[in-house]
C-alpha cells in the first residue's frame, strides 16, 4: 500500500517516474481530465495504491490502470458514459468513477444498474 504513516496521519507517496502522456490516455477514452486530476495523478503515486480493498492501481502505471479499468466496465456503463465519467478505481464490491467535467467523484455497488449509479448529471 502507498500509504504510510506520520505525525499527521496517512499520506500518499511521491510519484518518482511515471509516463506523462496524459493527452494519449485522454484521446483513448475520449475524455478531457480536470487540471487538479492531472496534477494529483502526476504528483502521487496511484500506481500502486488501495485503500480498504478498492484498487486505484496493482504495481503498474496508474495512466494505463485506468485504459484497464474502462475496458473491463459493462457495455451497459460504456454505452451511459457518454464521455462524461471514467472509472477511477475498482474493487470487489465497489467502482468508483469520475466525472471528468466537474471532477465530481461517485461510488457504486458494482451490481448496481447505470441509470441507478448517477443521479442528476
Amino acid at each position: 500500500m502507498l500509504l504510510f504513516y506520520c505525525s499527521t496521519g496517512l499520506r500518499l507517496k511521491k510519484q518518482v517516474e511515471m509516463e506523462t502522456n496524459v493527452e494519449r490516455v485522454e484521446r483513448r477514452l475520449k475524455v478531457k481530465f480536470p487540471v487538479d486530476f492531472v496534477n494529483l495523478i502526476l504528483n502521487y503515486d496511484f500506481g500502486d495504491f488501495s485503500i480498504l480493498g478498492v484498487h486505484f492501481g496493482s504495481h503498474t502505471n496508474y495512466l494505463e490502470t485506468l485504459i484497464s479499468y474502462h475496458e473491463h466496465l459493462s457495455n451497459e456503463d460504456i454505452k451511459n458514459f457518454s464521455n462524461q465519467f471514467i472509472s477511477i478505481a475498482m474493487g470487489d464490491n465497489f467502482t468508483l468513477i469520475m466525472n471528468v467535467n466537474c471532477g465530481s467523484i461517485y461510488v457504486y455497488g458494482s451490481e448496481t444498474l447505470f441509470n441507478n449509479k448517477i443521479k442528476g448529471s
